[in-house]
């Protein structure tokens, strides 16, 4: 063989179906990805559909070698080297997933997660991927919790926006959604001047008045938080088979900005 200039960068990656479920899978996608030989690697290409979109070529790994390398006209004492070959056949689970499954590389970090949009073929039927990102950045803002003069709410609500960060990490977007509204569902009272209520939606119902005109809080974080509340409800098994399907993953992680902008709406963000 014959090193290529510049060498292509490769990424190791695992392939999730439509019917697999993210939280349950991921364990054991992060166990393939660190393996020391990979079964799949992607190569991420630009995408004509623009960023934050990205096109990509999937390779196989084959076999393992022992090859030497042609350096300045002379053949090095051969290695050990892994043989990957361009998957161009079909029968591969992304051939057969109609409904497009997802892509984990890296860490398995959100930003890492890669739900396939549409798959074509080039001249040789060779697979293109178009992928876009499950999530695209979190940042998440530094709280100012200066205004709440009881240390014990202020732990609380530190712990639960704690445990929204770590939940968004692990891509555990039902544990997400319902952190998200554990947040909210402190803060929002403190800042209406309201006594605690028995649930989220007796709160909000008395925010909302009865021209669904919010008191005490802007009229976008009091509909962030209805959404806050609604998808909550919908990561219990009841209320799934109720409506007949469940959140899904990259639906459920838009809650990060929704909270953000209730933060920032009630002045809880650093500024």
């Amino acid at each position: 063989p014959v090193p290529l200039r510049p060498q292509p960068v490769l990424f190791p990656a695992f392939y999730l179906s439509s019917n697999q479920e993210l939280e349950e899978s991921l364990p054991a996608a992060l166990l393939s990805l660190s393996s020391p030989i990979q079964t799949t690697l992607l190569k991420l290409l630009s995408s004509p559909d623009g960023p934050p979109n990205r096109m990509a070529r999937i390779f196989k790994h084959q076999r393992q070698e022992n090859l030497g390398v042609l350096q300045g006209g002379r053949l090095t004492p051969k290695i050990p080297a892994q043989i990957y070959r361009e998957a161009r056949k079909d029968g591969y689970t992304w051939d057969n997933d109609s409904e497009h499954g997802l892509f984990v590389t890296g860490d398995g970090h959100p930003t890492n997660i890669w739900k396939v949009s549409r798959i074509d073929r080039d001249v040789f039927g060779a697979p293109l991927i178009t992928l876009s990102p499950l999530v695209t950045t979190g940042g998440f803002p530094v709280l100012d919790l200066s205004t709440i003069e009881n240390p014990l709410t202020r732990q609380e609500v530190e712990g639960h926006y704690q445990e929204v960060q770590k939940s968004f990490q692990t891509s555990a977007y039902r544990a997400l959604v319902t952190n998200a509204k554990n947040v909210a569902e402190a803060l929002i009272p403190l800042k209406a001047a309201l006594p605690p209520q028995k649930s989220f939606d007796e709160t909000l119902k008395r925010i909302g008045g009865q021209q669904g005109k919010p008191n005490g809080i802007s009229e976008l974080s009091y509909y962030l938080a209805q959404k806050l509340r609604i998808l909550h409800q919908r990561t219990h098994i009841t209320r799934t088979q109720k409506v007949g399907r469940g959140i899904e993953p990259k639906f459920a992680f838009t809650v990060v900005q929704d909270l953000i902008e209730i933060l920032r709406e009630l002045g809880y963000t650093s500024k």
